[in-house]
């Protein structure tokens, strides 16, 4: 926003010359009886007359002495104002001429001739006076009063025009080199003495004339009009515009809508385009904001890039960050084929590696589009349909486009709902996690804790199925490290009381191990907070192993050397390949009772199932945790059974932070 400075600087300037004006402050004057201005002060005399000139306390007296009568007398002042024939004073900004004196004539007849003597090259020679252009006018009688005398009065004396035959463009009166100024008596009279005093004779002008004063002030007044006509279509451009990426915001595109003045008897039918950066929170959390905010510019820029290359008039389309890692584009002259076209290209342009001054980003993105028309600049149901294709993208894999289908677009819907919900959970992180402790089986003491998602509104599962399952592990992480940095003192005596280290299991996904991101976020988290490998668990989904490369069984492999803790979840519910354990670097395993997941199994074949679960764990020296022990009956199941944790409600619901720190503090144990 503009502090408007220099338009008020302009209008007091301009205010202040009126005033000035008006109250004669531009005023200026040229004395010519102050000596300090004048070169001097000379009588000058025609024929038959005689006479002298007094200059003194800043007036002048010339005497004249007719000695011859019937004939016109010449006598006068002659001031020389610069001594120089050639270089004169500009008195061309002057408009009066001020006068005073008196006289002593034998006559009447009073008056004299003032004369202003202008030097110019066209006609004047240096050394000769009466080349000098004389313009003059004739004053009235001096009387001892002051006579004010307009200097658009002055007229060019004919008899110069015809002597020194002077051509049209220079007839005109001409003041601006003013090099001397007659005062002459100019009568006819009888024989005796003409005594003139003159006791004020200024020229007075303004520093600005109105035409002057005039142009300044509406040069002014247009500039400040400029400035704040400008400093309009900058805030109306500002208001439009998103200050990061320079693109239209929501309210420039609701304003760029109305100019097509929608309705249902006039509406638009419009291609929407509905993107989102995939785990953008994770560039920021991982590298930083300025770097996920260089990662939107990109984008940005490659997206415009790519549009340009459709030659699609410039004026049926406009390219939106909505908010966020979200961005629109609304297409209003595009058909099927060319929607295609241009997803095809974003998804090629955007999905790729971008560097940051040595930070490398693998980015990835899910678009979704919708087609409709537009009754109205109220787009809401076409960006919900558009919003909806994008989530099932990402749910698709991500780095792919889906264009709306209405008969899955509940489900999308209800998947998006939820995941706002834990989203707006993890978001204000109060009350957003819980503690599940794991019981030691012989001492009953806390052994390990499970962090546990809790939401009103929705299930970690359903986050994983919206494809946000990395950005609540990232979370989960995140606010596990801040409460062990909270509360090192207190598990550092925890542990050495139990002779052993505690460990915090996170859930993973298996999007997880699909992305070398979150392991890199993992590994710098634990080093920003300070955190020993030996405090962390990851929960592993069984599914997860199904498709492990070697990339991503060397990262597993990595995270069991530094000290990391891996626990396979729900072993043996997701056919695990038994002969490929060997290759993974699973410390535990979490048994659930069979019926939890087949109800339709008899009690009987449940054990054993479960049976050949733990025969195999001990064969390959896993640990097993009880897991899912909620009631009586399933803690039942599990007695005689060789595990060696065992957790569930049965034993303690699910902790706040206040609680589980209680329990640690206290050193309560929980009868089994």
């Amino acid at each position: 926003m503009m502090t408007h400075k220099l338009e008020t600087a302009l209008l007091v300037f301009a205010v202040s010359l009126l005033l000035s004006y008006q109250f004669g402050w531009l005023k200026k004057e040229y004395d010519l009886l102050d000596p300090a201005n004048v070169h001097s002060y000379q009588i000058k005399l025609g024929d038959g007359v005689e006479g002298d000139l007094v200059h003194a306390d800043n007036e002048i007296t010339f005497t004249c002495h007719r000695i011859k009568s019937n004939v016109n007398i010449v006598c006068g002042a002659f001031i020389d104002i610069t001594g120089s024939p050639d270089k004169g004073v500009d008195f061309s900004t002057y408009d009066h001429l001020e006068i005073e004196g008196s006289t002593d004539y034998p006559s009447d007849d009073n008056r004299v001739r003032i004369s202003l003597k202008n030097y110019h090259p066209n006609y004047s020679y240096r050394d000769e006076d009466m080349t000098h252009k004389v313009n003059a006018f004739l004053s009235q009688k001096l009387e001892g009063h002051g006579q004010l005398i307009p200097l658009d009065l002055l007229r060019v004396q004919q008899w110069w025009l015809n002597m020194f035959r002077i051509p049209l463009e220079d007839s005109l009166p001409d003041i601006s080199d003013v090099v001397n100024i007659d005062i002459r008596v100019l009568q006819k009279g009888p024989v005796g003495e003409y005594k003139t005093t003159v006791t004020k004779l200024k020229i007075h002008g303004n520093y600005l004339d109105l035409t002057e004063l005039f142009i300044i002030v509406l040069v002014c007044s247009l500039v400040v009009a400029s400035l704040l006509f400008r400093e309009a279509a900058m805030n109306k451009t500002m208001a439009s515009t998103d200050i990061l990426t320079g693109l239209m915001n929501r309210h420039g595109m609701q304003d760029w809508l109305s100019r097509f003045q929608p309705s249902k008897n006039k509406p638009i039918h419009s291609y929407l385009f509905f993107i989102d950066v995939d785990d953008f929170k994770t560039v920021n959390d991982t590298h930083g904001h300025q770097t996920g905010d260089e990662l939107l510019v990109t984008i940005s820029k490659q997206v415009l890039a790519c549009l340009h290359q459709f030659n699609i008039p410039s004026q049926s389309w406009r390219f939106i960050r909505l908010s966020g890692d979200e961005f629109l584009i609304i297409f209003t002259k595009i058909n099927n084929t060319q929607a295609h076209l241009i997803a095809d290209k974003i998804i090629a342009t955007t999905c790729q590696t971008f560097h940051f001054e040595g930070t490398e980003i693998a980015n990835q993105i899910s678009l979704g589009v919708a087609s409709g028309r537009i009754e109205s600049t109220d787009i809401k149901g076409l960006l919900e349909k558009a919003d909806s294709a994008m989530y099932a993208a990402k749910k698709n894999g991500k780095c792919q486009y889906k264009f709306f289908d209405a008969p899955q677009s509940p489900s999308s819907i209800t998947t998006k709902q939820n995941t706002n919900g834990l989203y707006d959970a993890l978001t204000i992180r109060e009350g957003s996690i819980r503690f599940s402790p794991i019981f030691d089986a012989q001492s009953s003491a806390i052994k390990d804790v499970e962090i546990a998602l809790q939401s009103l509104h929705s299930t970690q599962e359903s986050f994983e199925a919206s494809g946000h399952s990395v950005s609540v592990a990232k979370c989960l992480l995140s606010q596990t490290c801040m409460f062990l940095n909270k509360h090192r003192s207190m598990i550092t005596q925890y542990n050495t009381a139990q002779q052993r280290d505690i460990r915090f299991h996170i859930k993973t996904s298996k999007s997880c191990f699909s992305e070398n991101d979150f392991f890199t976020y993992l590994i710098a988290k634990l080093k920003e907070y300070d955190i020993p490998t030996r405090w962390i668990g990851l929960d592993i989904a069984e599914a997860s192993l199904h498709d492990i490369c070697t990339e991503k069984r060397d990262r597993l492999n990595k995270l069991a050397q530094s000290g990391i803790e891996l626990c396979l979840d729900h072993f043996g519910s997701e056919n695990t390949l038994l002969f490929k354990l060997a290759d993974y670097p699973i410390n535990k395993v979490k048994i659930y009772k069979p019926n939890e997941r087949e109800p339709y199994i008899s009690e009987e074949k449940q054990h054993k199932i479960t049976d050949v679960l733990f025969c195999v764990a001990l064969h390959y020296q896993l640990e097993v945790i009880a897991a899912g022990v909620d009631n009586h009956h399933a803690h039942q199941f599990f007695a005689g059974k060789a595990y060696q944790s065992i957790r569930g409600t049965l034993l303690s619901p699910c902790l706040t932070e206040d609680e589980l720190v209680n329990k640690f503090k206290t050193g309560q144990v929980t009868e089994l």
